[in-house]
């Protein structure tokens, strides 16, 4: 499952309304070893955007990787860093259908924009 999350706090973390993420079972994502993942990794840094909210990203590009929450069985992938044959969306692996936390917005605008294309 993918979508287009719209809450405070990704858009303080962005600098931008909307940002793209993929919820993927813990279970089928893996380290390039085959291994599972791992979130201590040297490269990787993360900080509590809020209570059991943590947020991964690259010490050396700064690219947003990950949102995982305590006691959760899924962690959001940033959909930028996705590389698929297709193009960004990534449409063979990804179902995009969701507009997450609208009431949130700073935009309701959009919000309204993006909720009338899905459901088209």
């Amino acid at each position: 499952m993918a979508g287009i999350d719209t809450c405070t706090s990704c858009c303080l973390t962005t600098g931008f309304e909307l940002t793209s993420w993929a919820s993927v079972p813990l279970d089928k994502v893996q380290m390039a070893s085959g291994g599972p993942l791992d979130l201590s990794m040297k490269s990787l840094k993360n900080y509590s955007s809020s209570p059991e909210v943590h947020r991964y990203f690259c010490e050396n590009c700064g690219a947003a990787i990950f949102v995982a929450k305590d006691n959760q069985s899924w962690i959001d992938i940033a959909a930028g860093i996705l590389r698929a044959e297709e193009g960004a969306r990534a449409e063979r692996w990804l179902n995009w259908n969701e507009v997450g936390f609208p009431d949130e917005s700073t935009d309701q605008n959009l919000v309204t924009t993006l909720l009338k294309r899905i459901e088209a």
